[in-house]
């Protein structure tokens, strides 16, 4: 944390980062809010935030988008990491089978990696 003395932290309005807000409340550095990512991407770009906290899936397709890989650094560093899981009412057993066979195959198909690719997204199925 003690990294981030004297940085202008960009974050999401309404979104909390537990241990970043503490550091905030005691005044270790400033945080301002933008109302969506994309402006997040804005406000790294104007330099009116130095860094930001956001979706790296969303932060790696509004960089795409916007052609900023030369001007928007990905840390390698994680603030976060969520799972998420499809959830199949009981009484579909045919659409959970079809679902399990089509993640499944998802690891060898090359349509998925071209999109993965695309977006530089750090996707994994299981």
């Amino acid at each position: 944390m003690a990294d981030l003395n004297s940085l202008m932290l960009g974050g999401v309005l309404g979104h909390r980062y537990a241990a970043i807000d503490k550091e905030v409340a005691k005044g270790s550095f400033a945080r301002t809010n933008a109302p969506h990512e994309r402006n997040l991407i804005k406000m790294l770009i104007g330099e009116r935030a130095d860094i930001a906290i956001m979706a790296e899936s969303s932060a790696r397709y509004l960089v795409w988008e916007g052609k900023l890989d030369q001007e928007i650094y990905f840390s390698p560093y994680k603030h976060s990491a969520f799972l998420r899981r499809l959830l199949i009412s009981g009484y579909l057993p045919q659409v959970h089978l079809f679902l399990d066979d089509m993640i499944l195959k998802m690891n060898t198909d090359p349509e998925w990696f071209a999109i993965k690719s695309r977006y530089q997204l750090p996707i994994e199925t299981n």
